[in-house]
């Protein structure tokens, strides 16, 4: 219930609204660090936690919404995308990254922790939300974005963790 015009008044562009909008939301919580962890099990268990809410959070109807906004108009705003770009996922990879980056100074996993980044962003969505954004289905019970997370969690662990995904 507010005008074009007051609208307006407040933001100068659309990419100022979808980032107002964005940043509003603080998907994942990726304001807050997670802690670092000092063994598999502790890395794990933040992951886990981590990503069962980030799953959650991406879930939400207002979040599908605002990413089916910046996918139809991204070809014609790019800077619409954008914003999506820098202040949804952007700030989650960077509190991944930098958990991700302490784990392998800390030797709990090997690896480069840019491609780690994205490997568990995209075992923890899978799917998930390309279907929700067509449509189909319906998002995960907390349940099962605490399964799906520690899964992911359990397969990039399996991947990067130091000898064999077991140190404790």
């Amino acid at each position: 219930h507010i005008s074009k015009r007051d609208l307006y008044a407040n933001f100068r562009t659309k990419q100022d609204i979808v980032a107002a909008c964005i940043a509003g939301r603080n998907v994942g919580n990726p304001s807050e660090p997670l802690p670092r962890a000092t063994s598999l099990v502790e890395l794990a268990a933040i992951l886990t936690g981590f990503g069962a809410r980030l799953l959650a959070d991406l879930c939400e109807p207002d979040v599908i919404a605002m990413t089916r906004l910046a996918i139809t108009e991204g070809a014609r705003n790019p800077e619409v995308a954008q914003a999506l770009r820098e202040h949804g996922r952007g700030p989650v990879d960077r509190v991944i990254s930098t958990c991700l980056t302490d784990a392998v100074a800390d030797g709990l996993l090997t690896g480069e922790v840019y491609p780690m980044t994205g490997i568990f962003f995209c075992l923890l969505i899978g799917d998930v939300q390309q279907r929700l954004l067509m449509g189909q289905g319906a998002p995960p019970s907390p349940e099962e974005a605490r399964g799906r997370a520690g899964w992911a969690v359990s397969a990039l662990i399996g991947l990067h963790g130091r000898g064999g995904g077991s140190r404790d």
